[in-house]
């Protein structure tokens, strides 16, 4: 790091955070547990690429008036910009427990009770829901983005689905009520064959990617067992080739 240059640290110090935690680094960003100058318990986003960051926030913002009932969902409650460095720290609802893929790790050996794994399944596929009746696509559903938060309304756990950035909202919608899109992107391992394919795709990837979750909270392994993106075409082109066949039969 060069001299004088801002940490991440100097950027929440500077957004009135007086205690703060790294809990984690993504794809786009690092996230931490910040106290707020009133006291509020928030999660912070910090978001090196000012391309990226707009985006997201741009559409955090969008999900958040259109979604009236987002009680599966993270919300975003505001975003400042460093004028120096045009990094931007997002403030979002804070996760106090942990999320899915470390529940996962922990239960590998013999997966989770099946009325547990229902309940989770029914809150993500709840939120996925809220998403889609208001016209987005999440694109990146997988266990990490699925945190876990006492509730205290109802004292119990739920769950919040986070990570706005490959969100988008789908445009062109048929009469049939779906929409196409081409752009590959999300976690390989949870992206449906069409989205590996590189082939037209609708919002029903996200329930795709929640399939494999499923599967992998009752079994403690993910469905597909392969060595990366190449490797996971092949065995879905080969599985997928061997259904058709059979049903040709």
């Amino acid at each position: 790091m060069t001299e004088g240059a801002v940490t991440d640290i100097d950027l929440l110090i500077a957004c009135g955070c007086s205690q703060y935690a790294f809990l984690g680094q993504g794809q786009f960003g690092r996230v931490y547990c910040v106290v707020m100058a009133e006291g509020m318990l928030r999660a912070a986003k910090v978001v090196d690429d000012p391309r990226i960051s707009r985006k997201e926030y741009g559409m955090a913002e969008h999900l958040r008036n259109l979604c009236q009932n987002r009680r599966y969902l993270t919300s975003t409650h505001s975003a400042l910009q460093s004028p120096q460095t045009k990094q931007m720290v997002f403030f979002m609802d804070y996760a106090d427990q942990e999320d899915l893929g470390k529940l996962i790790e922990k239960n590998q050996e013999s997966g989770m009770p099946e009325e547990l794994v229902r309940r989770l399944i029914f809150m993500t596929a709840h939120g996925i829901t809220q998403l889609h009746q208001n016209n987005f696509v999440h694109r990146d559903i997988k266990p990490d983005n699925l945190l876990l938060a006492f509730d205290p309304e109802k004292q119990t756990v739920r769950i919040l689905i986070s990570d706005y950035g490959l969100l988008r909202q789908m445009d062109n919608l048929t009469s049939g009520g779906t929409t196409l899109d081409m752009t590959i992107c999300g976690t390989p391992l949870y992206m449906s064959p069409e989205a590996l394919d590189e082939e037209p795709y609708t919002q029903s990837i996200d329930i795709w990617a929640l399939g494999c979750i499923a599967y992998e909270l009752l079994e403690g392994r993910h469905p597909f067992q392969t060595g990366g993106i190449i490797a996971l075409r092949r065995y879905l082109s080969f599985s997928f080739s061997i259904v058709i066949f059979q049903k040709s039969q």
